[in-house]
């Protein structure tokens, strides 16, 4: 038996979003006072287990390619690109991604030169460890971007919560209420 803290509402200073999965336990959870309404709703599926139901809380993996496209003495010119699908996905607008972007590039002595809702080309001068330079900018737009791949519907979070914060759905029911982004 499982147990699945979810977001009652959001909370943008940690990231998730009402109807986000939180964490999952072993049944009887014990949650503390503070692992109820009003931030959270308690679901329980007596039917699954906690490793079957953990993937509620995977995150979407974000993959990068990074092409170089000039490469001579002053530097290079690098072209990063993501699938448009993780940008209209993620919680974070455009602008904001491309003034995060920019701040990015400009950081490392850099200067953007073009940027769509997919991909970004900046310039970067020498020395510079390429490899390192795209770990860095994988794990700094991975934190940005910040998707969660699976939630729960607003509605049914305001369900839950008209019933005291505290339900049980089957394995059954629980997959049939969690939405996918990947499939949106």
């Amino acid at each position: 038996m499982a147990e699945v803290l979810i977001m009652a509402r959001d909370n943008h200073a940690s990231g998730y979003l009402k109807g986000y999965p939180v964490v999952v336990a072993e049944s009887p959870a014990g949650w503390g006072e503070g692992e109820g309404l009003p931030d959270f709703i308690q679901l329980s599926i007596p039917d699954a287990t906690m490793a079957q139901v953990e993937s509620f809380l995977d995150d979407w993996p974000i993959r990068y390619t990074h092409t170089i496209l000039v490469q001579n003495a002053n530097g290079y010119r690098i072209k990063a690109e993501v699938d448009p699908a993780y940008i209209s996905a993620s919680n974070t607008g455009a602008a904001q991604i491309k003034t995060q972007m920019q701040e990015w590039v400009t950081q490392r002595g850099g200067i953007v030169v073009n940027f769509t809702s997919a991909s970004m080309t900046f310039d970067i001068p020498k020395p510079v460890d390429l490899q390192e330079l795209k770990t860095e900018f994988d794990d700094f737009f991975n934190d940005v971007l910040d998707i969660r791949r699976y939630y729960f519907s607003t509605a049914d979070v305001d369900n839950a919560i008209a019933v005291g914060g505290q339900i049980t759905l089957t394995r059954t029911q629980a997959l049939n209420k969690i939405i996918d982004k990947l499939a949106e």
